[in-house]
């Protein structure tokens, strides 16, 4: 049995769009505005994690980021974020505004 993660776990729901003829997402703990889009599952799955890892990214005069709401619905997929990419970009960021400063 796996530890449980510190990383927070929010819902993406992955539908298929016969209008869109494509895989839509959507992130509902972020608002009902709050989608992306892939040609495949797997695609529409990447767009999240990517879209996560974006708006978990936040500057100090940003609002938290809204807490984690596990919907339990069919249609429902978790997607874990990697600590790791969230943290480098981070550092990354900070370390670009001290070589302006």
């Amino acid at each position: 049995m796996r530890g449980k993660s510190k990383r927070p776990r929010y819902t993406v729901i992955i539908q298929w769009s016969d209008e869109d003829r494509c895989y839509v997402v959507s992130l509902p703990e972020w608002g009902p505005f709050c989608k992306t889009h892939g040609d495949t599952y797997e695609e529409a799955a990447k767009n999240a994690r990517e879209v996560l890892e974006l708006l978990m990214d936040r500057q100090p005069n940003e609002p938290p980021v809204p807490a984690p709401k596990l919907f339990h619905y069919p249609g429902a997929d978790v997607v874990e974020m990697k600590e790791d990419v969230v943290a480098r970009k981070r550092v990354a960021r900070q370390g670009a505004k001290r070589k302006s400063a």
